[in-house]
Formats: structure tokens, sequence, C-alpha cells
């Protein structure tokens, strides 16, 4: 523990110890990402739309691009992947394909957390670093994310990637920098649209440079720093962005000036409700602005919530030593996030863990230092309100950040989705007793995806009649459903405390 333990930013940090912590780290994380991956009982629904899009993406690439719900830059990873694994694999494509995605999504998680040290280090130092990482890799939901065929992580690595050459171009005054983050920006767009705000981040302050060059950065090195910052991301995004033919292609949202009247001829559109100031509902902005608390709450499994936000008191605080570049882009990219999903709630009523995680993973740096008040005022040091580098956290900053550690594990070791083990005895029985053209009306996709078979939701009204009704019913079912009518039920399985999952045929 001693050598673990050097929290002084004051102390020389040696490459050894660089080495040391993130051996302990990548190693932690892997190990629990490679049992998730083994425990698994299947995949998530959102799971689902990335492997059937990466089908869709595989046949026919340039075709299929704008066919696509997602942005093709995790499907590519996916695709790419599943040729070098598959040979190595046993079973038919399915499991291939999402063995892949889970390793693809694991990996990218192992070389985040590599990405995310050295960031944390510029923020908060090393030693902070470790244990802020070391929660991070526990939290349950971030890790099942990490084992999922999900976009997340590999979003992450991106995003950590351009915030670590922002903040380090910044504090430099290397302009060439931010043309890496541009780069770094482009690349995770092609996985997912939210990396686009590093170009914000950037382009703000490099434009503070120019009005006031007092940051390191001369008039000229921040008006190069800026071609080069929008260049970089143009040469990784562009093409995609203009072969799609909108700012935000995944929404449909910004048509550029080409494609503009052909889009409101496209059947294929997606186009967001208009929303203007009139439209903006206070008690709509409550229930977001609760709803994401509770995202937050929950992710952080409560215990970390009040260290996390007294660490960001003390360290940007009025009179704080935060540096200028530490300030500007940590509190801008919390506000623009929050502002952000607070506005995807109030304009489309949800906000998922998965939405929130961004802002989780870059707020985990400032936990430390607030355990480390909340342990010294606990022992009642008078200077421990003042997280400082010349003293060493306390014994009780040891024992609150393992009790913490403690109750993420019983969650942490939870196989992925154990809940839904129904789901898989359904679509096993489906592949076995079912043709491979037979439609099935499905309550959710992955019955239907695990099965390989043609489906729709339970929610259309089918055009063609299926062949197989799968229905939830519950103990006390809701009066206004429909029940299929002239089906007879040819398997069963319990689906919870107060319900079953029912397979109706027509034959």
């Amino acid at each position: 523990m001693k050598n673990l333990s050097l929290y002084s930013a004051t102390r020389p940090n040696t490459r050894k110890n660089h080495i040391k912590h993130l051996i302990i780290l990548l190693a932690l994380a892997a190990a629990i990402g490679i049992y998730l991956i083994a425990t698994a009982v299947m995949i998530s629904q959102d799971g689902v739309i990335y492997l059937s899009s990466a089908r869709t993406f595989a046949e026919k690439p340039i075709d299929n691009l704008r066919r696509l719900p997602v942005h093709p830059g995790y499907l590519t990873l996916t695709l790419a992947a599943d040729k070098i694994l598959s040979p190595f694999l046993a079973g038919h494509d399915t499991e291939s394909l999402i063995i892949s995605a889970q390793y693809v999504s694991l990996l990218c998680r192992l070389a985040s957390i590599v990405i995310l040290y050295f960031l944390g280090s510029l923020l908060v130092g090393p030693a902070p670093t470790f244990w802020a990482l070391l929660i991070l890799i526990v939290l349950p939901w971030p890790a099942r994310y990490a084992s999922d065929t999900l976009s997340d992580w590999p979003h992450l690595l991106c995003l950590s990637a351009g915030l670590l050459l922002l903040l380090a171009g910044a504090r430099s005054g290397r302009w060439w920098m931010f043309g890496a983050a541009g780069l770094a920006a482009g690349l995770g767009f092609l996985i997912r649209p939210e990396c686009g705000q590093l170009l914000a981040y950037g382009a703000a302050w490099l434009l503070l440079c120019l009005i006031s060059p007092k940051r390191k950065t001369t008039r000229s090195k921040a008006a190069a720093a800026i071609i080069l910052l929008v260049a970089g991301f143009a040469i990784t995004a562009g093409p995609y962005i203009l072969h799609i033919g909108y700012l935000l292609p995944e929404r449909r949202i910004g048509p550029l000036p080409h494609f503009a009247d052909a889009a409101e001829n496209r059947s294929d559109v997606v186009r967001p409700r208009n929303q203007c100031l009139a439209e903006i509902v206070p008690a709509k902005i409550a229930v977001a602005s609760g709803k994401l608390a509770q995202n937050i709450c929950e992710t952080l499994m409560y215990y970390f919530v009040p260290p996390m936000a007294l660490g960001l008191y003390c360290r940007f605080r009025r009179g704080s030593h935060a540096d200028p570049a530490e300030q500007f882009f940590i509190l801008a990219f919390i506000a623009l996030n929050v502002t952000a999903l607070v506005a995807l709630h109030h304009n489309y009523g949800y906000i998922s863990k998965r939405h929130t995680l961004p802002v989780i993973v870059i707020t985990t740096f400032y936990i430390p230092l607030g355990l480390r008040t909340i342990s010294g005022r606990l022992q009642k040091n008078k200077l421990a309100n003042i997280p400082s580098p010349e003293r060493r956290p306390s014994s009780l900053f040891y024992v609150l950040i393992f009790l913490g550690l403690a109750i993420c594990t019983p969650k942490l070791l939870r196989p992925l989705h154990a809940d839904k083990n129904y789901i898989r005895l359904a679509a096993q029985w489906l592949a076995a007793n079912t043709s491979e053209n037979d439609l099935v009306q499905v309550p959710d996709s992955r019955i239907a995806f695990y099965a390989q078979r043609p489906w729709i939701p339970e929610t259309h009204t089918p055009k063609t009649k299926p062949k197989y009704v799968v229905r939830k019913l519950e103990q006390s079912p809701d009066p206004n459903r429909v029940e299929p009518q002239n089906l007879r039920p040819v398997f069963s399985s319990p689906a919870g405390r107060n319900s079953t999952l029912v397979i109706y045929t027509a034959d």
C-alpha cells in the first residue's frame, strides 16, 4: 500500500510509478471485463441495434450508409474484429458478432484508461488519478457497458483523447495539438456525434487567446490552431457528413445546402420536433434535472456522489489554485453536457445512464479530493478543507475508498442481464422449432435477434400476419391491452416474479 499512496503532487513521479499504476488498473479492468463477457446472459436492446446495423453495413457499406440508424465507426470496428476472431470462435455468426463487439468495447475501455490516466495526471496529479480510475473501474454501470455491444467506450476513447490534447495544448501553447484534437474529434464523431463538442471547446479557448493572448498562445499560433482544429475534424468526419448530407446525420439535423431540397422529399428523414423559447416548460426542465440527478446518483452508487460534489467545489471554488485551462475545459464540459442532457429529456422524454457516462467519467477525477476532505473533517483536521499537495491523506481516506469499492462489488459481479434469461429460452425455442422465414412479433427485439428470425415489434400493427406472436403476460394484465386472438400457446417461461413469456402460433 505504501507504493500506491503517492498522493503528493510534489513527490517525483517516475516512469516506474506510472507503469505500476497502469498495470494494476489495466489488469483489474481486463479481469472484470472478461468475467462480465464470459458470464453475460445476453446483450442489451441497444446492442441489437448496433449489431443489426453492422450486418446491414457489411452488405453494401456505401449504399447502406444513409440507412444506418447509428454512426458507422463502432460498426466498422466490430466488423473488423469479427473478421479476425470468427475463425477462432465456435458457434454461428450471431455469437461471433456479439463476442467481437464485446471485445471491441472492452479493448476501447482499456485504451481509455491509459488516456484518462494521463488526462487525470494533468488535472489532479497521478496518485489521485489512480484512485479515481480504480473507482471508475469498479463502478457497475460503466463496467457493464464495456462488456456489452455498445459504442460508449469507443466514443469515450476519442473524447478523452481529444480533451487530453486540448488541455495539454492550452497549457503548453503547442498549437499543433489542437490539430490532433480535431482528428480525435472527427474519429469520435464517426462513432457518436457527441464528440463534435471538442470543436466547441477548442475553438472557444483559441478565440479567447485571439482576444487576450496571455495564455501561452500568441495570436498567430491561435489562428493556426483554429485552422488545424477544424481541418483535423474535416479530414476524418467531413466525407461522412458530406455523403449523408447532414451536420448531425444520426438525427438528420442540419441538412447541407446541396441536400436540403432533396431531404424534404425523403421518407426516411427523421425530423425533430420544432422547439422554440415559448415551448420551454419549467416543469419539464425540473423533471429532466431530477432524472439526470437520479442517473448520476445510481451510476455512482450514491456513495460517491457527496465526495464528487465536494471535490468539484474545493477544486473550482473562488480562490482555489486550479489551472485556468482546467477551469475552462472541465467546467465547460460539465455545463454543456448537463445542458444537453436536460434538453434531451425536455424534448424527447428520456435520459439513460449511458448518456450520463461522459460526465461521470470526467468528474470521477475529483472524487478522491472530496474523500480526502471528508476523511480529514471526520478526524477533525482543520486543514482538511484545503486539499494541499504537501499533506498525505489520512488512513481514513483509504478506509472510505475501500468501503466504496466493497459497496460496488456485489452489483459489479452480477452477470449482464441476468434477469433476462427467459428471452434466451424463447429465442432458443424459436430457432429450433420455426423456419428462417417465419415472421415473429415480439415485445423485445433480442428474442428475434438471437433466434435469427424476421420480426416486427409488439406495438406495431402488422401488414403481414406474423406466424408467431410473443407476449409477456403480467399477473395483473392491462385492461387496455389487446391479447392475441385465435392463437394457441406453444411455449411459456417465467419472466420475473409476476409475469410469464408466452409464444403463440396460428397453426
